[in-house]
């Protein structure tokens, strides 16, 4: 920016600060200090008796000294971190410049002020309290604290963090030159960018972590940087992410504010999307964190996961946590983050109409639909669903073609020579088209993968230790929890079946019954061997050790899904092993069936009922039989095709558990996730990944399918 710019900007941030000073000050000390200490309730008992005591002055003076030490050490702490990135910074030739930096600054602290001037009521609270008091020291002591922390606050303002200002920027070059900068080293950033699709309508996401004063400025920036992203890139969808309670691994959203839309999309509660003005919901919002009512709760440990939740109080947090086993003081501050730790392997742009292969694969099925069609109308018959999903496909491909045709023509439009406020109109038409072809785009995706037969159906999962011992059966019973707390997570039923433990509380096998919507469709991706690899509890020597264990999924058939003559069932009883009792183990309760025809085996002896073993054995038998009738469907379906790809239920490892790194890798991807503790919560973590190996499944299947349709063209 020019300096004939810049220095009409600094006097009216410095003139801001100054008019904005008194109102500030006021409304600081009585609502986010003072509050703190009760100091409603001696208002109201001074009003009522027309004094307070000396002891109630010394006792809030002291809690309001001590914790502006605490607020001086956090600033002094947070100011040497950012000097010595804004050094770190400045060296590299790309990131940020001098006045680039103090810009920055500048935009912040006159985000703060206009925030406080406009939207902040100055509370009679102070003013009735110093006016009422006859001692001129406890005023001045007042005074200079108050001042204190207003220069606290602003110079907390003035360090912010830079890494903010570099990811802005370069996600403005990202955007103009449609590639990322040679020079950035953010891991965040470069899983930012491979998010990123290649269009005119970007979608930023940006998530608040809440600091209660750090909150103000830090959203009005965000505000100005929607502003320019529109203005400048002509970013039409920008929403801002809240987080009011979510892990700090997971990043799970809780409400979604559509600024455009004004909406509110409350995740947490599945309560539907709300209509509000966003502009009343943000000043609402900080309102109640900048007066108290919603404060930051220390950070706790939840499941092995550190959790950090706001929530209502009465008593204002202005910024630093309690003491929580033994830890210093932790505040957090907002940062532009990406939601998802996962990178897909295929991407959506792939399958474009612009992408020549998925073209001609398309035209394909459009000359298949016209042939049926034309036999149809000659009164010929066909596979009535086969024509159906060539009719929606077609459909989908007919308006496609109509969207890029009146995307080219607006392109025209817009590079003419025409008038400027045709253009403009022409390039606003353009967005909204483009967005329209992503919808389509993807609507298509989806119709050309389809469901996949089982995916409604309910599971039998079964888990059994491999190799490694004591270890293996450990890991085991972890895992075995782990889906026990994902189907709580998701809302579904977890009935155990069958469980046979070790001596060291391990599990060598077990079996539960997994009922719920889309059971099958989530879990089928776990089938598989896991690796874990970490100290056993039973290694003295601390060496790292590798077991296994593998997961089974079996859908589970209804009654019209699949039936079995008994006379192909041979029935064994047999008595029961392990640890048991005078009961099990006397007599012949287990029960084991065996299906003649396919040589498929299901057994049971968790009950002491020979009666209830025999109907588990008979679940799980139907299940693992309906299990190879799903898997021939599958098969017949690629043949059909003509498309050979691997089945979900692979015999290789999947996954690997590495506990000294922390760390999750699943080889399909491979995707690397961190935090193995609450991966197996069972909870966000888990579903996100599954979520993604869902979609790339889809991908990649579609994908194989236009690959054998290209090399099929070939050979003709």
């Amino acid at each position: 920016m020019p300096l004939l710019l810049q220095v009409p900007l600094l006097f009216t941030t410095v003139y801001l600060l100054v008019i904005s000073f008194s109102h500030l000050i006021i409304f600081l000390s009585s609502q986010r200090l003072l509050g703190a200490y009760d100091l409603r309730n001696l208002y109201l008992k001074a009003k009522r008796y027309n004094r307070w005591t000396d002891a109630e002055f010394e006792l809030v003076l002291l809690r309001l000294l001590k914790d502006l030490l605490l607020v001086a050490v956090f600033v002094l702490q947070h100011s040497l971190m950012a000097t010595k990135r804004w050094k770190e910074l400045l060296a590299n030739t790309f990131q940020i410049t001098a006045s680039e930096r103090l810009l920055y600054n500048l935009a912040t602290s006159l985000a703060l002020t206009t925030l406080m001037n406009n939207w902040v009521s100055t509370p009679e609270l102070l003013l009735w309290e110093v006016n009422t008091r006859d001692n001129f020291d406890l005023r001045l002591v007042f005074n200079v604290l108050h001042g204190v922390c207003w220069c606290l606050i602003i110079l907390q303002c003035m360090v912010m963090d830079p890494l903010e200002l570099v990811g802005i920027k370069q996600l403005l070059y990202y955007h103009e030159h449609k590639r990322p900068p040679m020079s950035y080293k953010s891991f965040e950033l470069q899983k930012f960018y491979k998010h990123m699709r290649h269009s005119g309508a970007t979608c930023l996401w940006i998530i608040m972590w809440v600091h209660p004063v750090m909150t103000a400025d830090r959203l009005l920036l965000a505000l100005l940087l929607t502003f320019y992203l529109k203005r400048r890139h002509r970013v039409t969808n920008v929403d801002y992410v809240f987080a009011k309670d979510y892990y700090l691994y997971g990043m799970q959203e809780t409400r979604t504010y559509g600024l455009l839309l004004s909406t509110v999309l409350v995740h947490r509660a599945r309560s539907g999307v709300l209509r509000l003005s966003y502009a009343d919901i943000l000043v609402r919002q900080l309102g109640d964190i900048m007066c108290g009512n919603l404060m930051l709760r220390a950070v706790m440990p939840v499941r092995g996961v550190r959790t950090l939740k706001l929530c209502g109080h009465s008593k204002p947090l202005y910024g630093i946590t309690p003491h929580h086993s033994g830890s210093r003081p932790v505040c957090y501050k907002s940062v532009m983050r990406v939601l998802s730790q996962i990178r897909p392997l295929h991407s959506l742009q792939q399958f474009s109409y612009a992408n020549v292969d998925y073209q001609r694969y398309l035209e394909s099925l459009l000359e298949e639909h016209h042939h049926m069609t034309a036999v149809r109308s000659s009164g010929g018959s066909v596979d009535q669903g086969h024509f159906l999903f060539l009719e929606t496909a077609s459909g989908l491909v007919e308006r496609l073609r109509t969207k890029y045709a009146e995307l080219a023509d607006l392109q025209s439009m817009a590079s003419g020579d025409g008038e400027k406020e045709l253009q403009a109109l022409a390039k606003l038409e353009m967005e909204d088209t483009q967005q329209q072809i992503d919808e389509l785009e993807e609507q298509l995706v989806e119709v050309l993968v389809g469901p996949a037969p089982a995916d409604k159906n309910d599971i039998m999962l079964e888990v059994s230790a491999g190799v490694g011992g004591q270890e293996a059966m450990l890991f085991t019973a972890e895992m075995f929890n782990m889906y026990a707390g994902y189907a709580s997570y998701k809302g579904w039923t977890f009935t155990p079946v069958d469980c046979e433990k070790s001596d060291l509380g391990g599990v060598r096998r077990a079996s539960a019954l997994i009922t719920g919507i889309d059971v099958y469709k989530h879990l089928k991706l776990e089938a598989g061997v896991h690796r874990v690899q970490r100290v056993p509890k039973t290694e003295k020597s601390g060496r790292i050790h590798t077991s296994t264990m593998t997961v089974a999924v079996l859908p589970q058939p209804t009654q019209i899904d699949i039936s079995v003559n008994p006379k192909d069932l041979h029935i064994d009883t047999f008595r029961s092993g392990g640890a048991g009792g005078q009961h099990v183990n006397t007599t012949e309760s287990a029960v084991r069936i065996t299906h003649k025809p396919t040589g498929v085996v299901a057994e049971c002896q968790q009950e002491r009922s020979q009666i209830r073993n025999k109907e588990v054995a008979m679940k799980t038998l139907l299940a693992r039989l309906y299990q190879k009738q799903v898997q021939e469907q599958e098969a017949a379906i690629r043949s059909k095709r003509k498309v050979q790809v691997g089945s979900a239920g692979r015999s290789e490892k999947i996954r690997t558990y590495n506990y000294s790194q922390d760390r999750i890798t699943d080889h399909r991807g491979p995707v690397t996730l961190y935090n193995v503790t609450a991966f197996l919560s069972g909870e966000e973590l888990l579903d996100d990944l599954l979520e993604t190996l869902m979609t790339e499944a889809r991908l990649e299947l579609l994908h194989a399918l236009v690959a054998e349709f290209v090399e099929n063209q070939k050979q003709q």
